[in-house]
């Protein structure tokens, strides 16, 4: 009896190589590591899927972990809602001062084994 070859796909490391570019490939700026504070003020009235009837606003601390030209990845307590959009105030460097601009919520990941959540936000302004 003749065996037949396996058609089950090897993995390789140019596999893996290969699937990373793609990932990268998607990101339209360079992320820079960076570790600062940042507040985000989140209003029910700007939820995109949510009613207008409560119109209130709560304040999130939260550090960043990167920024690009596009966007910001942030680490906060509390969960933010995807599709979600916020006024979030960043840090200027060397001085005492930040500027806020808007941003919509991406996505949002709970830290395994952290009571923290991991937030993409997209730059609006």
């Amino acid at each position: 009896m003749q065996r037949r070859p396996s058609l089950k796909k090897q993995h390789s490391d140019k596999d893996t190589m290969n699937s990373e570019q793609k990932t990268d490939e998607r990101r339209q700026s360079k992320r820079s590591s960076l570790s600062e504070k940042a507040t985000c003020e989140v209003s029910s009235h700007l939820l995109l899927h949510r009613s207008r009837g409560n119109k209130s606003t709560t304040i999130i601390n939260s550090n960043i972990k990167n920024i690009s030209e596009g966007g910001v990845c942030l680490m906060t307590r509390e969960r933010l809602e995807t599709a979600q959009i916020v006024k979030i105030s960043l840090p200027l460097p060397h001085v005492k001062m930040s500027t806020p601009t808007l941003a919509e919520v991406r996505w949002v990941r709970k830290d395994p084994g952290k009571r923290l959540y991991r937030a993409g936000l997209r730059f609006l302004l």
